[in-house]
């Protein structure tokens, strides 16, 4: 089946608090309306932005809505926006014969912005409460100091 792509709702998901995970996880919920109405059984691909391989995309059980994800090295993974192209099975198995995606124009394009992750403070917190520990006694012996003198 064949789609000539005449509107597309995303929403999109990145993970921001990297201070307990090892992966950013990359979500994008899409529908999308085809010129002859809503898609019945469109298989989709997605090339995903860091690996430049197609992966199926999931449909929802309705079918009415489709979702592509993937995950990134913390380490790698950097802010901003990810662009996500998405081909329906015929230019999918076009790019299969000639050997690679870039020979085939997206059905679609879908834009997931990351806006960065957070890594935890930048003074741990272990590191402040020995200080504010080491503070606290000082004042109090210096205090103690004074008053027994």
């Amino acid at each position: 089946m064949s789609c000539k792509v005449k509107d597309v709702q995303t929403k999109s998901y990145t993970t921001t608090d990297a201070f307990v995970i090892t992966n950013v996880a990359f979500i994008s919920t899409f529908s999308l309306t085809c010129s002859s109405g809503k898609p019945d059984g469109l298989t989709l691909y997605a090339e995903i932005p860091s690996r430049g391989i197609a992966t199926p995309v999931t449909r929802s059980v309705d079918g009415k809505s489709y979702q592509v994800s993937w995950t990134e090295d913390v380490a790698k993974a950097s802010s901003g926006d990810k662009v996500v192209k998405v081909y329906d099975e015929e230019g999918y198995k076009k790019a299969q014969e000639t050997g690679s995606l870039s020979s085939v124009s997206p059905l679609l394009t879908l834009t997931v912005n990351h806006p960065g992750t957070y890594k935890g403070p930048i003074v741990p917190i272990e590191f402040l409460a020995v200080i504010i520990i080491v503070f606290v006694g000082f004042s109090a012996f210096s205090a103690k100091s004074k008053l027994t003198a």
